[in-house]
């Protein structure tokens, strides 16, 4: 690989994460890994998949060069704005690989 290459972490709302792949099919992404039924808390509040703290997310990594992941970012913000308030589990992390074996 030649091209920099860079890690996403998406943490989204369940509901959201076909939406969120066909993002990354549209950017050309070669490849990415789905974890489903994630639970966490941010400052949103808890997401357990319960009745007390009801919601769960799903997680999706991806290494991209940095052409695709400014395309990814920029629709995530899209979608952020398009969505209401309440439903904001929608973030993408970022960070640069440093070994790609």
């Amino acid at each position: 690989m030649t091209d920099e290459m860079l890690m996403a972490l998406i943490v989204c709302d369940t509901g959201v994460s076909e939406h969120v792949l066909q993002l990354l099919d549209e950017a050309k992404v070669p490849g990415y890994t789905v974890s489903q039924d994630v639970s966490g808390m941010s400052e949103n509040g808890r997401r357990e998949n319960s009745a007390v703290w009801p919601g769960v997310n799903t997680t999706i990594h991806c290494a991209c060069t940095a052409e695709q992941l400014a395309q990814v970012k920029e629709s995530i913000r899209l979608l952020r704005e398009s969505r209401s308030p309440r439903h904001v589990p929608l973030r993408l992390f970022s960070w640069k690989l440093t070994e790609i074996y």
